[in-house]
């Protein structure tokens, strides 16, 4: 059984908070957390929390909308140094997985 996604609820809000890591002007506001689907894209899964990034919403469309490691490397950026950067400055555990749903019959 593959192990469980890591959530870290606060790591996400902190994101939130911070400027859009593209925008040259640093917008804040309408600010996303972006989660790094490479390398997880076949999977069909979300990567833990602490692989997410501060896009405003524009740029996390456009992460979307092409693929992602070409929209990286159009801005020259490396999105896991970003992303393990910020999650230093923040303080976080890894976060921890959430209790499995109950399924009701």
């Amino acid at each position: 059984m593959a192990r469980p996604r890591l959530h870290d609820d606060g790591y996400l809000a902190f994101l939130r908070q911070q400027p859009c890591c593209i925008c040259a002007n640093g917008i804040t506001g309408n600010v996303e957390a972006a989660h790094i689907r490479i390398g997880f894209g076949a999977l069909g899964k979300k990567p833990d929390d602490r692989f997410a990034t501060p896009l405003c919403t524009y740029h996390h469309r456009l992460q979307h909308s092409m693929n992602e490691e070409w929209f990286w490397c159009e801005y020259d950026l490396d999105p896991f140094e970003i992303a393990a950067r910020l999650y230093r400055e923040f303080g976080g555990d890894g976060g921890h997985a959430r209790a499995a749903k109950k399924v009701r019959p």
